[in-house]
């Protein structure tokens, strides 16, 4: 099995918003069904509504807690709100920094693929930007550094010196 880590950070805050998460889903869990309950409404189409709302929500709110990117011996996971992309490692060129779709005053981690297929713009963002955006990992400019550093160091040693994966 393969296990999928955040490739920075010592995970402190990362552990204490899926906390927050899980508490926000616990919460959207059981508070749909509260009206339901205390008025003894036993028809199957009342709970629909609640229902959809149970899963609309569980949905969007673990999406969104998720989104960053994650490495392992595959390759990278990059994880938006609506869209997740697994890039194996030989099909990486190279990791860079450029300014962020739609916003010009935000640096982000941008992934160039050998397989032909478009550049993918990765949800990590360099601190201090301007820009209030959510779904983003603002990183200090140090840590943006390293990780850039290291995607690009795994994606040439994954490849090897003949451009195979090593």
């Amino acid at each position: 099995m393969r296990v999928w880590r955040r490739p920075y950070g010592s995970g402190d805050w990362h552990a204490a918003r899926l906390l927050l998460v899980g508490v926000m889903s616990a919460v959207g869990l059981c508070l749909p069904f509260v009206p339901l309950l205390s008025s003894r409404v036993t028809t199957a189409p009342s709970y629909l509504l609640p229902a959809a709302f149970v899963v609309l929500w569980q949905t969007v709110l673990w999406r969104a807690a998720l989104v960053d990117v994650y490495l392992n011996d595959y390759g990278v996971k990059v994880w938006m709100v609506f869209r997740t992309q697994v890039i194996p490692w030989p099909a990486i060129d190279r990791a860079w920094a450029s300014a962020a779709t739609g916003f010009d005053d935000a640096m982000a981690i941008w992934i160039s693929r050998t397989d032909g297929r478009p550049d993918v713009e990765t949800p990590i963002w360099c601190r201090p930007t301007p820009v209030r955006q959510r779904n983003r990992v603002r990183l200090d400019p140090a840590e943006f550094d390293q990780l850039l550093n290291r995607l690009n160091a795994e994606a040439a040693w994954r490849r090897g010196p003949d451009g195979r994966r090593g």
